[in-house]
């Protein structure tokens, strides 16, 4: 917030971002939350990212992707016809289902949109899938991603990368 409201007001005064964490690079992010996996069935409890009071509370990397993420973030507007197609062929969230999702695969399964990456709701959806082992889970982000998405939530979540350079292009107006 001190970023978009008061250092780049004209830019991003509008922003209603919770809060933001800007790294290097994804393993920046995988590094803490590689520490919380849970070593049996229980919730994660231990980290810094474990006790965040900011929700949303995005990932940014600290270049052009992320500058291009924090449009999306501050114009949401930008962001609707991405969503848009990442719903296709997928069902509508479902506030009853128990793990934290964006859509539903056709068989029930729980999808969750990593290209504005929510630390917290991407721990609620790890913390679901232990609590729920019968459910497999589905992720749509970023290429960049991947690795330590993966990582994190393991072998039984199967994620599908999509290319922000193209992404740019697309939806922000991107030259190249």
């Amino acid at each position: 917030m001190e970023v978009c409201r008061k250092i780049l007001s004209s830019q991003y005064g509008s922003c209603e971002a919770g809060g933001i964490i800007m790294g290097k690079d994804m393993d920046t992010l995988g590094g803490y939350l590689i520490e919380m996996i849970p070593k049996s069935r229980y919730k994660v409890t231990r980290s810094f990212l474990s006790g965040i009071i900011y929700k949303p509370m995005y990932y940014l990397t600290n270049d052009r992707i992320g500058a291009g993420q924090l449009q999306f973030i501050i114009s949401p507007e930008k962001y609707t016809p991405l969503y848009s197609i990442m719903m296709k062929g997928l069902k509508p969230h479902n506030k009853t289902f128990p793990v934290e999702h964006d859509a539903l695969t056709k068989d029930g399964y729980p999808v969750l949109f990593t290209v504005l990456l929510d630390i917290p709701r991407l721990i609620q959806f790890k913390n679901g899938l232990v609590e729920n082992p019968d459910k497999r889970g589905y992720v749509i982000g970023l290429n960049f991603q991947q690795d330590m998405l993966q990582r994190y939530l393991g072998e039984g979540v199967k994620i599908t990368g999509m290319n922000f350079q193209k992404i740019g292009k697309n939806y922000l107006g991107w030259k190249r």
